[in-house]
């Protein structure tokens, strides 16, 4: 079995929009993402922080007006990701990081793969340092992680009285 895991960082959505096309749409999405995750957890226990990063799709290389397509699809995606945090316990949303970060990054050279579209490893460093910061303030507060956790357990206790209730 896995031994006590504190954290997992799931990175997704971005192969999932470039598959509009073939009906990959956000909610299909989602629905694999609740699957997931049901199933994540149930290998990394209840105790364990699920992070979700958004992912930033500003400095690609892809040509306009594909590289505002691409970002504005990826945004869909992200949403899911926010609302699915939002709604449960000990998972949390990373929004993308603000735009001086990639600025700086770019000084010390090119961050994209040849793809135009990944990080290279420079660019996954940056992101990675990213995620790392605002992990250590998540995880910094362990007792606001449990007050949101029983928020969420009571708004969901809630919400099964109320549907009782009609």
């Amino acid at each position: 079995g896995v031994g006590k895991v504190d954290a997992v960082i799931v990175l997704c959505g971005l192969n999932d929009f470039k598959r509009l096309w073939m009906g990959r749409t956000s909610s299909v999405f989602r629905r694999d993402l609740d699957k997931f995750l049901v199933e994540l957890r149930a290998k990394v226990g209840d105790e364990c922080l699920i992070v979700l990063p958004a992912l930033p799709m500003e400095e690609t290389r892809l040509p306009e007006p594909l590289k505002t397509f691409a970002i504005s699809m990826a945004y869909f995606f992200d949403e899911e990701k926010r609302d699915k945090a939002a709604r449960e316990a000990l998972t949390h949303f990373i929004p993308k990081p603000a735009m001086e970060i990639w600025e700086k990054a770019k000084s010390k050279g090119l961050i994209v793969a040849d793809d135009g579209v990944h990080p290279n490893e420079a660019g996954y460093g940056v992101f990675g340092e990213y995620i790392a910061h605002e992990m250590a303030e998540i995880m910094q507060s362990p007792q606001e992680l449990a007050m949101r956790s029983a928020s969420l357990a009571l708004r969901a206790a809630e919400g099964a009285m109320d549907l009782r209730d009609n």
